[in-house]
């Protein structure tokens, strides 16, 4: 009998550990324009084409190769940054895996030139599916340069998963960012198609290199952050709670140098954050930790991005205290907006957002829904069956009920934040905010189906400063924008000019959710067609307007609220799959109280 377990060949092995580095052009950069930084350059260029898949170019001016490390260093777990055990233990490099230039080699054509400082010739490298074909001496500058082509040209299958050219380019410009952030003392540029995209000088200033990358207007609203110890050593900014972003996108972590992703410390700016900030909203951060080697393993991911710290607790509880020192510090408390509702005892105030569903009656001017007003009798709207059946729990709430027709009366507001109702089937609890969100979506969704997004002109343009991924991202979707409603025109470098808006938000913060468009578009990887990203767009700016928890309605508001939801193609859900409603039938209250 063969043997169930072999040797897997060496192209093949080389082909495995490539998958666990190198998964696009942008893993290519990172890898190469770190071994940059571990060289001792100063000043170090990319050069991206065609989103890296035709070609890519790292030129740094390092301390270079002899030709003995160069052959060498396209080996497997060859590496110039660990000669023994305990060398794993104090790692203040970047790069050591020992895997980057074996599995860039092993999926793509590269040539390296490189020569060191006491040469008087450099030497030159061409390599193919990971077998050398070349080696000749040349004339060159001090430094190393790497040419990656064609990268996956072996690999169809992979070749397949890469994303647009717009789309992978936008993944380099974030990895060049992160890089200006971390490592500011270093010059940067990255150009694609002959175009430049990122130019960073070196400065020894941080919030200059935020400045450059996030641009004036969001680096005015940085809070810095500070912390000192023997161990342990924290700087960075942070922005008001005024100044957010709808995802993550904008969190940049660094430990010793390193950006790496991180629970622990994602969850420590969230608690910094506790009770600022209003909704699903995050801050921009900037975060530079430095600390013992010993104290955090670099080791656990095959791409460098996670780290383990052996203290994990303490430095969670140091950032976190950090960030709201920082923040209560600049006396932000004072103009933060509150998530709490008013209290009990203090009348209810309605709040300034244009949700109009329908004529408008005779409310209030800007109270958070209008509609004709409705009274309290049995002409109550009716619901139609949901679309997905559900099963029956043991729960006394369970959401989408079963009857085919739900005729409710809205009874009253429970903390502004529920709608309180009854019918023939038994008790209802409507969230007010989701159905809102619901009945904003269906109807922006059938507009836009039938005629162009209604559009209100500024009188004063709104002009925006975006990062280079974002203005890449409105490049490529400007038909998109303003197909949104967005009248947006270039302003220069990564500036651009709004000169319109969408109707529907017209009354909110536009800017932010111009902002919030741009951010979904640049970072979401799972909008590929066109009808997709724009009803995940229209959603998004529907949802933004929706009345809020802590919003008080008044009688004819509920009412109109209960009959416009009977109306949508599924009252039971909203557009992000929460449940909508929830109920306790007759027979579960006869139950409770033991009346069966």
């Amino acid at each position: 009998m063969p043997n169930r377990v072999t040797v897997l060949e060496p192209d093949i092995a080389n082909k495995i550990a490539a998958g666990e580095v190198i998964e696009r052009p942008a893993s290519v950069v990172k890898e190469l324009v770190e071994n940059a930084i571990d060289a001792g350059a100063s000043q170090i260029e990319v050069h991206v084409e065609e989103g890296g898949r035709r070609r890519l170019e790292v030129r740094d001016d390092g301390c270079g190769m002899s030709p003995q490390d160069a052959v060498i260093a396209f080996q497997r777990h060859a590496t110039s940054k660990i000669r023994s055990l305990e060398d794993l233990f104090h790692i203040t490099t970047l790069g050591f895996r020992g895997e980057a230039l074996p599995s860039i080699a092993s999926i793509a054509q590269v040539e390296l030139t490189s020569r060191e400082q006491d040469s008087p010739v450099g030497l030159q490298l061409q390599i193919e599916g990971g077998v050398v074909t070349e080696l000749t001496e040349v004339g060159c500058p001090v430094g190393t340069t790497f040419v990656v082509k064609n990268i996956f040209f072996n690999t169809p299958a992979r070749l397949k998963f890469l994303k647009s050219e717009m789309t992978e380019m936008g993944h380099v410009t974030d990895l060049m960012s992160r890089f200006a952030l971390s490592h500011h003392a270093l010059s940067f540029l990255l150009t694609h198609n002959d175009q430049e995209v990122v130019r960073h000088a070196a400065t020894p200033d941080l919030f200059a290199s935020i400045v450059d990358v996030y641009g004036r207007e969001v680096a005015r609203e940085m809070v810095p952050v500070e912390y000192e110890s023997p161990s342990l050593s924290i700087k960075g900014f942070v922005s008001k709670p005024t100044t957010t972003r709808a995802s993550r996108n904008r969190q940049s972590f660094y430990v010793n140098g390193r950006y790496v992703r991180s629970r622990s410390l994602t969850h420590a700016i969230q608690q910094g954050y506790h009770g600022l900030l209003h909704g699903e909203r995050f801050p921009f951060v900037v975060i530079l930790l430095n600390l013992d080697p010993e104290l955090v393993d670099a080791n656990v991911h095959p791409t460098k991005i996670e780290v383990r710290f052996s203290h994990e607790g303490e430095i969670h509880n140091t950032v976190m205290k950090s960030v709201r020192q920082a923040l209560l510090g600049a006396q932000l408390d004072r103009t933060l907006p509150t998530t709490q509702p008013a209290p009990a005892t203090s009348p209810p105030q309605p709040s300034q957002l244009n949700l109009a569903t329908g004529p408008p009656a005779a409310l209030s001017p800007g109270h958070p829904y209008t509609g004709a007003p409705l009274g309290l009798t049995e002409s109550a709207p009716s619901l139609s069956r949901p679309f997905l059946e559900t099963s029956s729990s043991t729960s006394a709430l369970s959401p989408s009920p079963a009857p085919q027709t739900l005729r409710l009366r809205p009874l009253s507001q429970i903390r502004n934040t529920y709608i309180l109702a009854d019918s023939e089937e038994g008790l209802f609890i409507v969230n007010q905010h989701r159905a809102h969100e619901r009945i904003l979506c269906d109807q922006a969704l059938a507009k836009v189906r039938r005629a162009p997004v209604e559009e209100q002109r500024l009188v004063i343009p709104l002009t925006v400063d975006l990062s280079h991924r974002e203005a890449l991202a409105v490049q490529e979707n400007v038909d998109m924008i303003r197909a949104l409603g967005f009248d947006v025109e270039p302003f220069g470098g990564d500036s651009f000019v709004v000169r319109s808006i969408p109707v529907l938000i017209a009354k909110q913060n536009y800017e932010q959710a111009f902002r919030d468009v741009v951010d979904e578009l640049a970072h979401s990887s799972t909008l590929k067609h066109l009808d997709n990203k724009r009803e995940a767009l229209l959603t998004m700016m529907a949802c933004r307007s929706a009345i809020k928890a802590g919003d008080f309605l008044r009688e004819e508001e509920i009412h109109r609220l209960i009959q416009d939801l009977q109306h949508v193609e599924n009252p039971y859900l909203c557009p992000h799959g929460q449940p909508i409603i929830i109920s306790i039938s007759h027979h579960e209250l006869d139950k409770r109280f033991e009346r069966v």
